[in-house]
């Protein structure tokens, strides 16, 4: 997606925090994605918001995976010293 949008992959965070609006990518398929990233940019969407919208579908795609197979809190166990 960085090179979709022609930043460096280290770019895309600081990139995705000066967005100024919302805009949504609905595809969970990265193809299918990339291809709604090219249309934004078609419509003349800002790399800063499209960039913010991949972030987003992202972590909507992991907290779903998260809620589907559950999460369970592991017992706390101190580092033992070396």
């Amino acid at each position: 997606m960085a090179n979709t949008l022609e930043v460096a992959i280290s770019e895309l965070g600081n990139l995705a925090m000066s967005a100024s609006k919302t805009v949504r990518i609905n595809s969970l398929c990265t193809v299918f994605a990339e291809s709604e990233v090219v249309s934004l940019i078609a419509r003349g969407e800002l790399p800063a918001d499209i960039a913010l919208a991949l972030h987003d579908a992202i972590a909507t795609r992991i907290a779903t995976m998260a809620r589907r197979v559950g999460l369970k809190k592991e017992p706390f166990s101190p580092a033992e010293p070396p």
